[in-house]
């Protein structure tokens, strides 16, 4: 057995942040048919949600060995629904299978930890990782675009013809990547943020694994047949920095107003230093959030952020009257647990060996709300919500969804899902907390987690701040 590192406290920012978030669960029965998803992509239009690729088991598994990304546990399915429709009439679902899009797409279409963001009425997907339909398993060189609007028109009506030409799909070797994110800003460039190209089965002796290192900028334009092509192609690289996977990346507000990219957290350190020698932060999360524009990537060097490194769902909020960036992240996997009784950020400690009696990785699944604050002056600090933890030990790899209502109010210069903070005047509905994985301990080596079946209210209650 290794020896476990000391508890490290860490106190806490008291200065807080000027709301509140609590989650009940949504029981109105609208919910009970949508499929228990997690690490999918997701679009929505007209009222409707879209999830495609993603996984209905829950965490990738060790047990027995080489079972895990079985192609019989990934979302076989383009999933199509309604969150206000009436219950038991507002799911669609159409098989992959079915589709007449080429062997490439499908297997790229039913991977997981796909790049993807949404670009106007498409809902753009890159890579991701999964068991192709010949059997081994690797991460895909292919880049998609799905019009929503078609889609959704497509799949309720059951008119497989009319999908598949919804879905455009293109190889491209600089698009093998999973476990990355990508967003697109106001310069009408993509940005393929970090990740690496797995291939092989996970924790076998045939895996590779390369990590990307870089942020790559492109801009997508249309190829023969509508496909979607890759040009304007650059890469900015760090070796050290950017040697990450299955992070958050959002969209911020910069204090000038201008839209900007920031990556937080992203896993695993090196085992071994420049030098040879062992880490002793080996296999850990990273910790600076990393700026991202259009001029270039900035290591945000003068704060480590505590919790939740890994993906999970989060809430992007912007104060437009001080220039304060929030970002407040929904559980997942985390270096710090929160003590709310000494309202403490505390290392989470590491010992032992894997799959041996007392094993602790270090990184536990938790159940905590934490808001990380960029304030105007550039500075970081990191607020735990201890007065509304999570009902579970949730949120990783799920998706916090925006409520129309909320998305609508505030200023037009407030998008990508940023809430404007000024304009939510009472307690207010502003979402949903959507699929993900939910484990029923912190430490979970017995594959006993699921993808999540409930879905959760999130509602925001502003705390003693004027507005006007």
């Amino acid at each position: 057995m290794g020896v476990a590192l000391s508890l490290c406290a860490v106190a806490q920012d008291n200065a807080g942040v000027p709301y509140a978030l609590s989650f009940v669960q949504d029981t109105s029965g609208r919910f009970d048919a949508l499929p228990a998803m997690h690490s999918f992509a997701f679009g929505e239009h007209g009222g409707h949600w879209v999830f495609v690729s993603g996984r209905t088991n829950g965490f990738h598994g060790f047990t027995p060995p080489g079972s895990n990304f079985s192609r019989g546990s990934a979302n076989q399915h383009i999933v199509v629904f309604q969150p206000l429709g009436k219950p038991g009439q507002n799911v669609w679902t159409m098989a992959i299978a079915n589709l007449s899009i080429a062997t490439l797409a499908k297997d790229h279409l039913l991977s997981a930890n796909t790049n993807t963001t949404q670009d106007g009425e498409d809902l753009v997907v890159v890579g991701g990782y999964g068991q192709s339909s010949a059997g081994p398993r690797q991460t895909y060189p292919a880049v998609s675009r799905i019009h929503l609007p078609t889609v959704i028109a497509a799949v309720k009506s059951n008119d497989t013809s009319l999908a598949s030409s919804a879905i455009k799909t293109s190889q491209d070797e600089r698009m093998r990547v999973t476990g990355g994110e990508l967003r697109k800003l106001d310069d009408g460039f993509f940005y393929l943020v970090f990740g690496h190209d797995f291939n092989g089965v996970y924790l076998m002796p045939n895996e590779t694994q390369t990590y990307t290192n870089e942020v790559r900028r492109f801009r997508l334009a249309e190829g023969p047949g509508g496909a979607p092509t890759v040009v304007d192609y650059s890469v900015w690289t760090h070796p050290e920095e950017f040697h990450r996977r299955d992070l958050n990346v959002e969209h911020v507000l910069l204090p000038n107003g201008a839209l900007a990219l920031s990556a937080y957290g992203g896993v695993f350190t090196p085992p071994t230093l420049p030098n040879g020698d062992v880490n002793p932060n080996g296999d850990m999360p990273y910790t600076k959030p990393i700026l991202i524009s259009s001029s270039g990537a900035t290591i945000e060097t003068g704060y480590e952020q505590k919790m939740s490194q890994y993906t999970c769902a989060n809430i992007r909020l912007w104060d437009r009257r001080d220039s304060t960036m929030y970002t407040a992240f929904l559980g997942g996997l985390s270096r710090y647990t929160y003590n709310r009784t000494t309202r403490q950020f505390e290392l989470a400690p590491k010992q032992g060996t894997p799959g041996q009696p007392g094993f602790l990785d270090g990184v536990p699944w938790i159940d905590t709300v934490t808001s990380l604050v960029r304030n105007s002056n550039g500075s970081y600090r990191e607020h735990a919500h201890h007065e509304a933890p999570l009902p579970g030990y949730i949120g990783s790899n799920g998706k916090f969804v925006l409520h129309p209502s909320v998305r609508k109010a505030g200023p037009s210069g407030v998008k990508h899902d940023l809430i404007d903070l000024r304009a939510i005047r009472r307690p207010t509905q502003i979402g949903w907390l959507v699929g993900g994985i939910q484990s029923p301990v912190e430490q979970n080596a017995n594959d006993s987690s699921v993808a999540m079946k409930q879905v959760y209210r999130v509602y925001l209650w502003p705390l003693g701040v004027p507005y006007w």
